[in-house]
């Protein structure tokens, strides 16, 4: 059997935010120190745990040696989970940065990060496990909506000067356009889609790109957002490209009309849209 992986689990204290764009919040979350987290993979996946309306303290299980079994909070102090993705970790300032899609106050954590005031508690847990996002290739592809923009963020900061490819990027508005930094030679392609969760608005640009030939080099495709698109796009590399499977990888983030806990359980709604193109 392989080694268990370790679950970090601390509290945290919001240090400072700021609106990267109207509807992507970064928030900057300090710990006396990170080094529990020193393990984990910038772009993986991390749970934060948000407190209840009115409440500025997490609170966790507790272990009653004596009964020798776990005593949860009461519902009015218990946090709320939501999946994100680490997006850099300063350890020199012992934080973590997280970007949290900005649905106003619909939903735990868009709501907490808007309404969150310095100071505020807030847990954060992660494995303590590194692994490779994405491999080294002469072609990247790279697409997601906005609750995957972290992460293909995360892998286009990576990528070497060696390395080219294309951005394909769904977005509720134009001023959601913003700079990514990388060494790599990319071409950004940036679609505007209103209607959040409603569309095929990142298969449609996914489709209109040009991608080479297995004879041309390695290449690799990484495609993250909502579920009913990524499974669009996933049948568009398998089917129509006819990519091998260690050639593509899509993660669905969310499902449009359902909450998280049932997020992967339905992928097979049948949603349209208006789309509007920017090159």
């Amino acid at each position: 059997m392989g080694e268990k992986v370790k679950i970090a689990k601390e509290k945290f204290i919001l240090k400072k935010k700021e609106f990267v764009t109207p509807h992507l919040i970064r928030v900057y979350l300090e710990n006396d120190d990170v080094s529990f987290f020193e393990d984990t993979t910038l772009g993986g996946t991390c749970k934060l745990l948000f407190p209840p309306l009115g409440i500025r303290d997490i609170h966790y299980a507790e272990y009653d040696e004596k009964n020798k079994k776990w005593i949860s909070p009461s519902d009015k102090f218990k946090p709320v989970s939501r999946t994100y993705t680490l997006r850099d970790i300063d350890a020199e300032n012992n934080q973590v940065v997280i970007d949290i899609a900005n649905h106003g106050l619909n939903g735990p954590g868009s709501r907490w990060a808007n309404e969150a005031k310095v100071g505020d508690m807030i847990g954060v847990s992660m494995k303590s496990k590194k692994k490779e996002l994405a491999p080294k290739v002469d072609f990247i592809f790279l697409a997601a909506d906005l609750t995957g923009l972290p992460v293909i963020s995360t892998i286009i900061e990576s990528l070497s000067s060696k390395t080219k490819g294309i951005v394909c990027v769904e977005v509720p508005t134009e001023n959601d356009i913003h700079k990514i930094e990388t060494k790599a030679d990319l071409e950004f392609k940036w679609i505007i889609n209103p209607n959040v969760g409603s569309g095929t608005a990142l298969h449609t640009l996914t489709k209109m790109q040009n991608f080479p030939k297995k004879k041309d080099g390695k290449r690799f495709a990484y495609v993250a957002g909502e579920s009913k698109s990524l499974k669009e796009i996933k049948s568009f590399f398998k089917d129509d490209l006819e990519w091998k499977k260690d050639e593509f990888y899509c993660t669905s983030h969310w499902k449009a009309g359902k909450a998280e806990k049932n997020a992967l359980d339905n992928c097979h709604d049948k949603i349209e849209s208006e789309l509007l193109i920017v090159q």
